[in-house]
């Protein structure tokens, strides 16, 4: 009995559906095409306007080739072995090296955007 259910369902549901979707194909229509993306004009062309944008780049680009100095230098000195050889911990390592790099990320970031809202 479920078995001769199960097998009838999918039929039952598609003749049901099938004038609903006769229906509604005669009623659609596509439009096929690409179209310029809604977007705000830009109104102001300045040279700080221009140069900012680069520049928040170059001081994020700044901070991350400074970070790449510190670890070639720790990999270069055995930095990391050393501290290891004395008792320190992967995990105080790391934490310690994270919680120093939040630090300075936290405050060169906040003095761009200080320094930024003085600009505008």
């Amino acid at each position: 009995m479920i078995q001769h259910f199960n097998s009838c369902a999918p039929e039952l549901s598609s003749n049901l559906q099938n004038p609903n979707l006769v229906a509604a194909a005669n009623q659609l229509t596509w439009n096929v095409g690409l179209t310029q993306f809604a977007h705000p004009t830009i109104a102001t062309v300045s040279v700080l306007g221009q140069v900012l944008g680069p520049f928040i780049f170059a001081a994020c680009m700044f901070s991350f080739v400074a970070q790449i100095n510190v670890v070639v230098n720790e990999k270069e000195n055995g930095l990391r072995q050393a501290l290891r050889t004395m008792g320190m911990t992967e995990m105080a390592y790391w934490s310690s090296w994270g919680l120093w790099e939040l630090t300075l990320a936290f405050f060169s970031g906040h003095l761009i955007t200080c320094f930024g809202e003085q600009l505008t």
